[in-house]
C-alpha cells in the first residue's frame, strides 16, 4: 500500500503537465513540421517517420495540442511502466513490491520527468521498447507457435520502436538472440570450443559484416555525420589517446547523471563527481547482472544500448532512457549481494534518499513549469533551448523581445 501511494504522488508532476505550455525543443519542430507536411529546410536534422506519424494520429482525433500531446506521451509511458512490472515480475522474477518499486524509482528518473512533458519521441520509443521486450522475453519461455507467434509480435514491436527513434535498432539483437534461442546458442559456444580458429574467423567476418551494416543505415540518417565529426582531424597517437579520454569521460558522465539525478532546477554535480558516479554504477551494474545469472534478451537489450551511448558522439543521459528500468534492477542485486556489510547498507541507503529526494526536487521543477503560466518564457528559458525559440515563445505569450 505504502508504494502505492508513493507512486500516486511521484505521478502528480505527470498529471500536472497536461496543464503545461507546450514544452518545445528544436527536434519538437522538426518532428511537427513533418507531422503537419511543412517543407523542412535543407539543414534540418531527419527522423524516423513514426513519430511524426503518431502526432499527426493525435490531431486527427483531436488531440493536436499542447495538452493533448503531453496525452499522448503520458499514455505511451504508461504502458511502458506497466510493461516494467510485468517485466521485473515474469522475466527477473521480482516479488510485486520489489517490481513496484522499480517502477517508482522510473517515474522518479530525472529523464522521465523531464522527457515526458516535451514534445520529443524518447518516451514512446521507451513504450514500444518496454512492450517489445516482454513479447520477447515471454517468446524465451515458450515453445512451437506460441514462441513463434510471441516473436513475431515481438520483433514487429521492435520495428515499430524503430520507426519512432532510431536508437530502437538495439532491440534487434535482442529479437535475434531470442529467435536463435538459448539452446542453439549453447550448442554455437560448445562448437566455437571445439573450433577456436574457425569461430575467432566467423566473429571477425561477423563482426566486419555488421558495422558496414551499421555504417549504411546510419549513412541514411545525420547521425552519421554526428560520430564521423568526432574522430575528424587526429594527428597523431596524443590526438587520439587525448579525443578517447574526452569521449570516455562524457560516457561516465552521462551514466553518473541517471544516479545522481544530474541538474535540476538551475543546478548541476559537478561532472568530476557525475565521473566517479558513472565508474561506481557501472561497477554496479556488472556486478547485479552476474548475481542475476542469466543471459537472455533484456541483458542483451542492455547492452545493445550501451553499445549505443559509446558510439556515438559525447555522452547523452536520455539515450539510457530504455535501459534504466534494468539499470535499477542491477543496482538492487547488487545492493542485496553488498548489503550484508554494514557501511554498504548505509551507503545505498543514502543513495536511494538522495535519488529519492533528487527525482522529487525535479518533479517540484516540473510542476513549477506547468504552472507558470505567463511566466513560462522565463521560465523554460532556464532549460537547454535555443534563444531564438525563446524568443518565439516571449512573442506567443504578449511580450516583445
Amino acid at each position: 500500500m505504502a508504494v502505492a501511494i508513493a507512486i500516486g504522488f511521484a505521478a502528480v508532476p505527470y498529471a500536472v503537465a497536461i496543464g503545461s505550455p507546450l514544452r518545445l525543443s528544436p527536434d519538437s519542430l522538426t518532428y511537427l513540421a513533418v507531422a503537419d507536411r511543412i517543407p523542412l529546410a535543407p539543414t534540418a536534422q531527419i527522423y524516423p517517420p513514426g513519430y511524426p506519424a503518431l502526432l499527426r494520429g493525435a490531431e486527427h482525433i483531436g488531440l493536436g495540442n499542447a495538452w493533448g500531446f503531453v496525452v499522448v506521451n503520458l499514455l505511451l509511458l504508461a504502458v511502458g511502466v506497466i510493461a516494467v512490472f510485468f517485466l521485473c515480475r515474469r522475466a527477473l522474477d521480482l516479488s510485486p513490491t520489489v517490481a513496484a518499486l522499480v517502477c517508482l524509482a522510473v517515474l522518479l528518473a530525472r529523464p522521465f520527468t523531464d522527457l515526458t512533458p516535451t514534445l520529443l519521441s524518447d518516451v514512446p520509443s521507451f513504450g514500444g521498447a518496454m512492450v517489445s521486450l516482454a513479447a520477447l522475453t515471454t517468446a524465451e519461455r515458450r515453445a512451437g507457435r506460441g514462441r513463434l507467434a510471441w516473436l513475431v509480435a515481438g520483433a514487429a514491436l521492435a520495428a515499430a520502436t524503430i520507426s519512432i527513434r532510431v536508437q530502437g535498432i538495439a532491440l534487434v539483437p535482442a529479437v535475434v538472440a531470442v529467435a536463435v534461442g538459448r539452446a542453439r546458442w549453447a550448442a554455437v559456444g560448445r562448437l566455437a570450443r571445439r573450433h577456436r580458429t574457425v569461430a575467432a574467423s566467423i566473429a571477425v567476418a561477423s563482426v566486419l559484416v555488421l558495422g558496414g551494416l551499421a555504417v549504411l543505415v546510419l549513412e541514411t540518417t545525420s547521425y552519421a555525420q554526428d560520430i564521423t565529426t568526432v574522430w575528424r582531424d587526429i594527428h597523431g597517437v596524443g590526438d587520439l589517446l587525448d579525443r578517447v579520454r574526452v569521449e570516455a569521460a562524457a560516457k561516465l558522465d552521462s551514466v553518473g547523471e541517471l544516479g545522481t539525478q544530474g541538474y535540476c532546477c538551475g543546478g548541476r554535480v559537478p561532472m568530476v563527481f557525475s565521473e566517479l558516479a558513472g565508474i561506481m554504477l557501472i561497477a554496479l551494474v556488472a556486478l547485479g547482472m552476474w548475481c542475476r545469472g542469466r543471459f537472455g534478451a533484456i541483458e542483451v537489450f542492455v547492452l545493445s544500448t550501451a553499445a549505443i551511448v559509446v558510439l556515438y558522439a559525447g555522452g547523452i543521459p536520455r539515450f539510457w532512457v530504455g535501459a534504466l528500468p534494468f539499470l535499477i534492477v542491477y543496482v538492487g542485486l547488487a545492493a542485496q549481494r553488498l548489503t550484508r556489510l554494514r557501511v554498504a547498507r548505509i551507503a545505498f541507503g543514502l543513495f536511494a534518499t538522495g535519488y529519492a529526494i533528487a527525482g522529487l526536487a525535479a518533479g517540484v521543477h516540473s510542476i513549477r513549469l506547468s504552472t507558470a503560466g505567463r511566466g513560462f518564457p522565463d521560465a523554460w528559458a532556464s532549460q537547454v533551448v535555443s534563444a531564438p525559440m525563446i524568443a518565439a515563445y516571449r512573442i506567443s505569450f504578449g511580450e516583445i523581445p
